[in-house]
């Protein structure tokens, strides 16, 4: 504004005010540019950035006092950020950048549930107090959904009610943050949430796995069960009349000491392979629970 504009006094009556203002703005911007060498500092300030609450009153967002490590995270993954306050969502968005993680917002606990519907996310950070539908409404909403209750949910709220956390860590919530929360404790979290996330993937996709394997074995027992029952049913009755019929065949005449080997040797070569299919068919059995000692 000109100061042609406004009424003599009026500068002099907000003089303190307009101060302030100037202040935290400048704050604002040195952390907007903020270096992102490892071993940079921010340039001091006795103003820490602001967050509007939805009373409408500013309040810190995090503390000032705990210097995060700049050192890059073990794990990075996807996060979802839910406040319907602006300010917040950019400002864990931008410091959640700078860690390495990939980030989306939401301004709304609808909007969230649709980008939780089409996108896959690692972590979500659900902000309690909420318009139209508040964090604990979608908290059980993901828990319901076995496509979404594996996510680990981190929950941020201004209320330091141990109620709350408590209903928070029933309802399935890995944690609670209460603002303002320190950097390295927002970090610390995401990571411990982050290496569950792992952990419990890692564990569906063998789950999965045992499963296609079992699948393919219950095939293949399928394949021997109906080899063994051809095998017992199809090839026992011709073979025994086989078998019946070498053994007739000297009552039609006298043999010589030849034919009489090759007989013997025929028919003792049907006897051996009817006995393993009578073996066959008593595994069967056994396998059935029926066979009868």
């Amino acid at each position: 504004l000109r100061e042609s504009s406004l009424p003599g006094n009026f500068l002099a009556a907000c003089a303190d005010d307009l101060a302030k203002i100037h202040a935290v703005t400048c704050r604002f911007l040195e952390l907007l540019d903020a270096p992102q060498s490892p071993h940079a500092e921010a340039a001091p300030s006795s103003a820490p950035p602001i967050e509007y609450s939805n009373a409408g009153a500013a309040r810190p967002l995090l503390h000032e006092d705990a210097p995060e490590n700049a050192a890059a995270p073990a794990l990075t993954g996807r996060i979802l950020v839910v406040d319907d306050t602006e300010l917040n969502c950019d400002l864990l968005a931008q410091r959640l950048h700078r860690q390495g993680h990939s980030v989306d917002v939401a301004g709304n606990g609808r909007l969230a549930l649709e980008k939780l519907a089409v996108e896959a996310f690692d972590v979500v950070l659900l902000d309690v107090m909420m318009p139209e539908m508040d964090g604990l409404q979608v908290l059980q909403f993901m828990k319901n959904d076995p496509q979404l209750r594996h996510i680990p949910v981190i929950m941020i709220s201004a209320l330091d009610e141990l109620d709350s956390v408590i209903r928070c860590i029933e309802m399935g919530a890995e944690d609670y943050l209460h603002k303002p929360f320190r950097p390295v404790l927002l970090r610390a979290r995401i990571d411990a949430c982050l290496e569950k996330k792992q952990l419990r993937d890692q564990e569906r996709a063998l789950f999965a796995q045992l499963q296609e394997n079992f699948a393919r074995l219950q095939e293949l027992e399928s394949l021997r069960d109906s080899l063994t029952h051809m095998v017992v049913h199809d090839l026992r009755t011709p073979l025994t009349s086989l078998i019946a019929g070498l053994q007739s065949i000297e009552a039609f005449g006298e043999l010589n000491e030849s034919q009489r080997e090759c007989l013997h040797i025929s028919e003792s070569g049907g006897q051996t392979l009817l006995r393993m299919i009578n073996d066959l068919l008593d595994i069967s059995k056994m396998e059935a629970g029926e066979l009868q000692l």
